[in-house]
Order: structure tokens, then sequence, then C-alpha cells
């Protein structure tokens, strides 16, 4: 799977040599909770990180510069009846250029190729860059069909209809 973004970047199947610079951008067990949800277990080397993220399973892409740096990553998958995207991420240090913008652009365009279903993901409400990036993309909030998972509060459930 290999996704020409634009000359700059590309999108592919990410695989466990890129997890070290996934969980690098993960400080902390509470920075891992934000951007995993829960039930991520913090300190694993990357082939269990790899495993606890379902990497052989689950679509998970990888957004990587000429060089194959690994700058953004995330997943889609289906969650009641839509194409559901999580754990998406961008290197700290690649932050501010917009390349949320270009990864969930081009997770969309390969999840949506042969699947017309609506689109959601969830969101923590403090996270101002990721809502701005999701709104223009066409998500809005809406209300989770089912309990939040985990519990969790500080959280928004957004769709693309």
């Amino acid at each position: 799977m290999l996704n020409q973004v634009n000359s700059d970047y590309r999108l592919i199947k990410a695989d466990i040599q890129h997890m070290t610079a996934v969980m690098s951008w993960l400080a902390s067990p509470e920075e891992m909770l934000l951007w995993g949800g829960p039930g991520l277990i913090w300190g694993l080397d990357e082939i269990g990180f790899a495993e606890q993220l379902k990497l052989d399973t689950v679509a998970s892409r990888s957004l990587v510069d000429q060089n194959n740096k690994v700058i953004g990553f995330g997943q889609y998958y289906e969650r009641v009846g839509r194409i559901h995207f999580g754990r998406i991420g961008i290197a700290k240090d690649e932050r501010g250029k917009g390349l949320s913008n270009t990864l969930m652009s081009s997770l969309i365009a390969e999840a949506t190729l042969d699947d017309e279903r609506e689109l959601s993901l969830f969101v923590m409400r403090d996270n101002s860059p990721a809502i701005k990036c999701y709104s223009k993309l066409g998500f809005v909030v809406a209300e989770y069909p089912e309990t939040i998972p985990g519990g969790m509060t500080n959280v928004d459930y957004m769709v693309r209809y």
C-alpha cells in the first residue's frame, strides 16, 4: 500500500520499525491515554506496542517524508457502522505545519476508496488544533450511539456525514 500524497510526503503501511518514532511522541502514560485511549499499556517495546495497536489487523498507516522519516500515524476501522479513525498523531517537531490535514485527507481518501459509509472519530475537547483540522474536513460533533469507551469524559465524538 503506497499512496503518494504529494512530492514531499507518502502514506504507507505502518510497520514495527515505525513504532519507535510513534512511541517517541508519547512522553508519559497520560499522553498515551490522550492519544490512544484507554487500555494501552505504557512502557512496552516496539513489538508489544505494535501488538496492542493491532498493527497486523487494523488498517495502520504512517505518513513519511522524502527521507522515510515517520512524521504521522493513524488507523481506521469499522465502529458502529462507520469508518472510524483513531490514534491520529503527528511528530512533535512537525506540528503546526498543516500535516494533520495532509495525514487525515490521505487516510480518508484511502478508507473511502471503495466504501462510502459515514466517517467518525473521537477527539479530546481541549485539543483545539485537532478539532480545527477535523472541522475543516467536514466533521461535526455528534452524539455517540453507545457508551463512550473507557468511560472517558473529556472527549467528543465527531462524524462526517
